[in-house]
C-alpha cells in the first residue's frame, strides 16, 4: 500500500508516517519550504513541497496519481487571523479532496477533523458521532464546514476522523503540561473543564490506519478515546504521579493556581495584543479561549470500538508513564531542560 500524508511533520502525523513505515506501507509525504523533518525518518519517505493553502503542483498531482490512500493532516489549529482557519481548513480540504477524486487508484480520502467541530457535551457522558454539531470557535467551524463538504460528495471514498486531546512523545500542547509539572506548577480553571477526553497518540494511530483500510468505515466518522474522562485537575494528578514513580524522580514542591473565568479571559486577551504586536501565535488567545470555557468536552466511541475493534493499547497513567519516559529520555540524551 503507498498513502499520501498531508500534515506529516506535525505531532500526529509525524506518528502516524513512522508507523504506516514500520508496517510496511509506502509513504509520500508533503511538506513546506522550510518545514523540519526531525521527527521524521527522511530517507523512507519521498516528499512533494506543498503548502495546503497554495494551488495545486504538478509534482502533488503525479503523487496522487500513485497512492492508494490519502491522509489529510494538515491544517491551522491556532491562529490569531480567523480567516486563516476558514482558508486553510476549509478551502485547502476542498481543494486537495478536489484534487484527490480525480484519481481512480484513491481508495480512502481519511480527513482529521476534530472534536471541535462537533462541539463540547452537555454532560460528562459525553456525546457520540451521531450527536449534532454544535462548535463553539472558528477552528471548529471551519473543521464542521470541510465535514459537511465531504459529506456532500461521492467521487472518492472518505473516512473522517475527529480527535479529542492527543498526548504522545513530541507533543508541543501537552508537552507544556509536562514541563509545568517539572517546575513544580499546576494550574486550574475555576468552574471549567471538569471532563475532557485523552486518546494516546500510538492508539490513535492505530484507529486511524484501520478505518482507512475498513470497508464498513467509507463514509464514516469516528471518535477515538479513552472510556473514562478526566479533569485537567486529574490529569496533572497522573502526571505528578508518573514523575514520582520514575527511579529518578524526586519529590517535588507543587504550586498550584487557580484563575477564574475572567482572569483568564483577561489574559488570553492580553497575549492576544501581544501575539499581534509581536508577530507570534500564542497558545491562549481570545479564538482559542472558547474552548477554557467550556465545562465537558467529552466523547464515547463505541462505533469506533464496535466496527473497528478498537481498544486502548495502555491505561491512561501508564501512556503518560510513557511519554514521560520520553521525554526524560530526550533530556537525557541533549543534557537538555525538560
Amino acid at each position: 500500500m503507498k498513502a499520501l500524508v498531508t500534515g506529516a511533520t506535525g505531532f500526529v502525523g509525524s506518528h502516524l508516517v513512522r508507523r504506516l513505515i514500520a508496517d510496511g506501507w509506502r509513504v509520500v509525504a508533503t511538506k513546506r519550504r522550510r518545514s523540519s523533518l526531525e521527527h521524521l525518518p527522511a530517507s523512507q519517505i519521498d516528499f512533494v513541497e506543498w503548502d495546503v493553502s497554495s494551488e495545486p503542483s504538478e509534482e502533488l498531482e503525479k503523487a496522487l496519481a500513485e497512492v492508494d490512500i490519502v491522509f489529510h493532516l494538515a491544517g491551522v489549529i491556532k491562529s490569531l487571523n480567523k480567516d486563516d482557519f476558514y482558508r486553510i481548513n476549509f478551502e485547502g480540504t476542498r481543494l486537495l479532496y478536489g484534487m484527490a477524486s480525480k484519481h481512480g487508484n484513491i481508495k480512502r480520502f481519511v480527513f482529521f477533523s476534530s472534536q471541535a467541530a462537533a462541539g463540547p457535551s452537555p454532560t460528562v457522558e459525553g456525546i457520540d458521532e451521531s450527536a449534532p454539531c454544535k462548535p463553539v470557535c472558528h477552528y471548529g467551524r471551519s473543521k464542521m464546514l470541510a465535514e459537511i463538504f465531504l459529506a456532500a460528495k461521492e467521487a472518492c471514498p472518505f473516512t473522517i476522523i475527529r480527535p479529542p486531546v492527543v498526548f504522545g512523545e513530541k507533543d508541543p500542547a501537552t508537552g507544556e503540561l509536562f514541563r509545568a509539572v517539572a517546575k513544580g506548577w499546576r494550574f486550574r480553571i475555576a468552574g471549567f473543564l471538569k471532563a475532557i477526553s485523552l486518546v494516546y497518540v500510538e492508539d490513535l494511530v492505530e484507529g486511524v490506519i484501520s478505518a482507512a483500510t475498513a470497508e464498513i468505515a467509507k463514509g464514516r466518522t469516528y471518535f477515538f478515546c479513552y472510556d473514562e474522562p478526566v479533569s485537567l485537575d486529574g490529569f496533572f494528578d497522573l502526571i505528578e504521579d508518573a514523575f514520582d514513580g520514575m527511579a529518578d524522580g524526586k519529590k517535588r514542591l507543587v504550586r498550584r493556581l487557580t484563575v477564574t473565568a475572567a482572569e483568564v479571559k483577561f489574559f488570553a486577551a492580553l497575549a492576544h495584543l501581544f501575539g499581534s504586536v509581536f508577530g507570534f501565535v500564542p497558545s491562549l488567545n481570545l479564538y482559542k479561549l472558547p474552548h477554557f470555557a467550556q465545562r465537558f468536552w467529552t466523547i464515547r466511541c463505541d462505533r469506533a470500538k464496535r466496527e473497528l475493534n478498537f481498544k486502548p493499547s495502555f491505561s491512561i497513567a501508564e501512556s503518560i508513564r510513557r511519554t514521560l519516559q520520553s521525554y526524560l529520555d530526550f533530556k537525557k540524551r541533549t543534557n537538555s531542560s525538560l
